[in-house]
């Protein structure tokens, strides 16, 4: 079965209507990397500043 071209752009599916699964989570683990970088940067200015280990 071949498609023209009004029925061709009339096809909907896959990830051009919204947001895929590997978008989501792409977006999340961006998220965690952050707050991970985040937290990490905080205690090593707060090690130094302090100069207290625990």
């Amino acid at each position: 079965m071949e498609l023209d071209k009004s029925q061709l752009i009339m096809v909907y599916g896959g990830a051009v209507g919204g947001i895929s699964a590997t978008m989501l989570n792409a977006i999340a683990r961006g998220v965690t990397v952050m707050y991970s970088l985040g937290r990490a940067f905080g205690s090593a200015i707060r090690y130094m500043l302090g100069k207290k280990y625990c």
